[in-house]
């Protein structure tokens, strides 16, 4: 994966801050992959899986399984499957997209909120440290 950063100034303050651009996915067949993001977010990603970054607050997994570590600089951090969005509030979890496109989450410390992107079947909860949804 490449990401490009790029050093830009504020025209309001003069401080410098940066952008952030996805240029390439993550494909693997098997294996494992871990991510650093300057979010203090790690990421590991096992295969095989279909992985996008969309941003240092965003990702997206078509399928396979991960697990985000997200520090106090990364509450907030995103992830979404084809059926559900899970949103970090100072945590760890897991993620897995099974064939048939339905996807597990897991809570192994803090809090995530979990919500459907699906209409047919809204649903918005909030998951805690030891509890999952199959």
């Amino acid at each position: 994966m490449y990401i490009r950063r790029t050093t830009l100034k504020s025209r309001r303050t003069g401080e410098p801050y940066y952008t952030y651009r996805v240029v390439e996915s993550i494909r693997i067949e098997a294996g494992v992959v871990e991510l650093m993001l300057d979010n203090s977010t790690e990421i590991m990603l096992e295969g095989p899986a279909d992985f996008r970054l969309l941003s240092l607050d965003k990702a997206v997994l078509h399928n396979g399984q991960l697990v985000a570590r997200c520090g106090p600089d990364a509450v907030g951090f995103e992830v979404e499957s084809p059926d559900v969005k899970v949103v970090d509030l100072g945590t760890e979890f897991g993620v897995s997209v099974r064939e048939g496109m339905h996807t597990d989450v897991v809570v192994y410390d803090g809090e995530v909120d979990l919500s459907s992107l699906s209409e047919a079947n809204p649903l918005e909860r909030r998951l805690i440290a030891g509890e999952a949804l199959h």
